[in-house]
């Protein structure tokens, strides 16, 4: 890899990094000459950067105003959890059939780790350990293609993960989905199929509601994502 597309790469991650972090809302315009200045890099590996993260979806782009962040819209989130409801039924069931005892055990200090996150308010740390659950689950699943459509998902995955764990409310998911987790475990433990397929359905049934919840409570999220609603900075 030569200097340049170091750079690139580097200038590209920070954005991504940004976007699905929040430091960049959703609707934010993005303009080549604020983010050279605050990369402190020339144009050319951010107009760069801003088409690959247009092709990845992330961002929109209208010839009038430049490139956006992409606004998840209530149909994404429909989407998005639809698929995932599918995926995470299968690649829990599997994960199940190949956990061991210590396997188990590990989970579930992940679990302990994101509870005394939650209570120590350290949010950045239970959005962590929830992306070590799933991204766990799906090792122990075994099943590679499944892991690369998950892949393709994750960048949304974690926007929504943020929504979730970052709530502005005060009923917020955190405790409750630390809990429900558990119960998921036990499921799985006990090879209880049927059960544990009812339960995830409404575990990311409640995660899904909630999320759209606290999506109305960005200025910039609307119900139906359009070009003309992005306001110019």
């Amino acid at each position: 890899m030569n200097d340049t597309q170091s750079l690139y790469e580097k200038v590209r991650s920070e954005i991504k990094f940004n976007i699905i972090n929040g430091k960049y809302p959703m609707g934010k315009r993005l303009k080549a000459k604020d983010l050279a200045e605050e990369l402190y890099v020339s144009r050319t590996p951010i107009n760069k950067a801003l088409s690959s993260l247009y092709d990845e979806g992330l961002l929109n782009y209208n010839r009038n105003v430049g490139y956006s962040v992409r606004i998840i819209t209530v149909d994404d989130i429909e989407e998005i959890f639809k698929i995932r409801t599918a995926l995470d039924v299968l690649s829990f069931r599997e994960a199940s059939l190949n956990m061991r005892e210590n396997d188990f055990l590990y989970m579930r200090r992940l679990l302990d780790k994101a509870d005394l996150a939650s209570k120590n308010g350290e949010i950045n740390e239970i959005r962590a350990a929830a992306k070590l659950f799933n991204e766990a689950i799906y090792d122990f699943a075994d099943m590679p293609r499944l892991t690369m459509i998950i892949a393709n998902l994750n960048d949304y995955l974690e926007v929504l993960r943020k929504l979730s764990f970052d709530g502005r409310s005060e009923n917020s998911r955190r405790k409750l989905s630390i809990e429900e987790h558990s119960k998921i475990l036990d499921l799985m433990e006990a090879k209880d199929f049927n059960s544990l397929e009812e339960f995830i359905i409404k575990h990311l049934e409640g995660s899904k509601k909630y999320i759209i919840g606290e999506s109305y409570k960005y200025k910039d999220f609307v119900l139906n994502e359009k070009e003309e609603d992005i306001n110019e900075e």
